[in-house]
């Protein structure tokens, strides 16, 4: 996800289009990077994914350095103050954030249906159980305790219930069902579909790209044989074509 680190006088690039599929992220390339940027007062940061990669590079960082994201173009344009919305948020939550971007919805991760990131946030900020569960999950998430899986469930429940005293998430949906009706969309998820999605990684180590052939005679040099795969039977060139 994060490309070599290319440093031109006081500008830093640290993501590039060309690189952003293939390069793995990883606290090395964040530590090397920060090594060799520690003799700049400011730091110009390009970015192309929002949410997930700015969270794991400003986990890594200490005190004492400023750091500001360009957002927008033209009169839209604006500089965000990020290390004082860090030091507003805490060390515990700036840990906690990629993770619960990836639980509670990101630019990789789909969010709940009709659940803003408004909401979300109002209800974590009332919420330290959650912090420290999702620091756990970050820290070690092939350890997935009880009392932290307890944790997530009750939290999604009060999203789509405040007033839910329900502590569980399949009884918390079947009580939605009968008072707010059969919507889907309505309803919390079930508990094995909110376990998996805890499970997800933080940042995902690859992005997968769909290829499929369009040719519609035969096929010598189509997409999936420029990537070694065969075409498949339901493509439009399965009559007359070489790649089978």
């Amino acid at each position: 996800m994060l490309s070599e680190p290319i440093i031109h006088r006081d500008k830093v690039t640290l993501f590039n289009e060309q690189l952003l599929k293939f390069k793995p992220k990883g606290k090395e390339v964040i530590s090397e990077l920060m090594s060799q940027t520690s003799l700049f007062s400011r730091l110009y940061i390009f970015s192309q994914i929002r949410d997930c990669n700015i969270d794991e590079f400003f986990s890594e960082l200490g005190g004492g350095l400023e750091l500001w994201v360009a957002f927008g173009t033209g009169k839209g344009f604006w500089l965000i103050a990020v290390h004082e919305i860090a030091e507003s948020l805490g060390p515990m939550r700036c840990y906690a954030l990629s993770k619960f971007h990836s639980v509670m919805g990101c630019d990789t991760t789909s969010y709940f249906q009709h659940i803003g990131k408004r909401i979300v946030w109002k209800i974590w900020k009332l919420s330290d159980m959650l912090t420290t569960a999702l620091c756990s999950l970050r820290k070690d998430p092939k350890i997935l305790q009880d009392n932290i899986l307890q944790t997530v469930k009750r939290f999604v429940i009060l999203l789509y219930d405040r007033t839910s005293s329900i502590e569980c998430i399949d009884a918390a949906q079947r009580d939605l069902f009968v008072r707010k009706g059969p919507k889907h969309s309505l309803l919390p998820p079930k508990k094995a579909a909110l376990y998996q999605r805890i499970l997800l990684p933080d940042v995902a180590s690859s992005c997968y790209e769909l290829i499929h052939c369009r040719c519609r005679s035969r096929c010598i040099d189509c997409k999936c044989a420029q990537v070694n795969l065969k075409c498949v039977a339901f493509y439009t060139c399965k009559r007359d074509c070489e790649n089978i």
